[in-house]
């Protein structure tokens, strides 16, 4: 499949961020995007930050024209197709194999609906891929909660948290608290003191680099 078009010289971007755990799609102008004067073609394969009228984000380049009607066209087929694609991963999300307020010993197996093995990590029902999980050692809390931060949100998620621009899913956490709780023998405020560290030294480096 051809690459998608990025030039830049063109006049018109289409991008995606997230936000608030939800992904957006905009059509950003040239003069958006920040540091545009020195922007190149390898630079539109990196994240970017455009500056809209009201905050400025950190975002991919999906693709750009000097026709800004031909991206509104691929605008509304890809937020038709994303519409799509969440609808079906909420169908396939593994249901939990336990009642509400059940307490058992997690990490549970679960199974998606291309049978895809899962473990569960708490009541929230945070999903991993088996395999990351049987990498996890867990003779350190600290090492474990930041390998599990960097499995269960994407790379995207904890640079926009760093630079403000969203909050991580608190259940998620909740559910990183517990099972390093569990598994490293340490009480849950350390555990939250690990990850209270590893976001702060997160905001730093994005203030530094970004």
């Amino acid at each position: 499949m051809a690459s998608l078009p990025k030039s830049p010289t063109h006049s018109y971007f289409l991008v995606n961020y997230m936000e608030q755990t939800a992904q957006y799609y905009k059509i950003a102008k040239f003069i958006e995007l920040v540091g545009h004067a020195g922007l190149t073609r390898q630079l539109l394969d990196e994240s970017v930050f455009v500056k809209f009228p009201d905050k400025t984000i950190l975002c991919n380049i999906i693709m750009s024209s000097n026709d800004e009607d031909e991206l509104k066209v691929v605008l509304a087929n890809v937020e038709k197709h994303h519409i799509s694609t969440v609808k079906q991963f909420e169908q396939e999300r593994p249901p939990k194999a336990f009642p509400k307020g059940f307490k058992g010993m997690y990490p549970l197996m679960s199974e998606d609906s291309r049978r895809r093995k899962m473990y569960i990590l708490g009541d929230n029902g945070t999903a991993i891929p088996v395999g990351r999980l049987s990498r996890m050692l867990w003779n350190d809390h600290k090492t474990a909660t930041y390998d599990l931060i960097n499995i269960v949100y994407t790379k995207e998620m904890l640079i926009a948290h760093g630079m403000g621009q969203m909050d991580l899913n608190p259940f998620q956490m909740q559910d990183i608290i517990s099972i390093v709780s569990d598994k490293c023998k340490v009480e849950k405020c350390d555990v939250r003191e690990a990850i209270d560290k590893h976001l702060m030294d997160l905001k730093m480096k994005c203030r530094q680099y970004f």
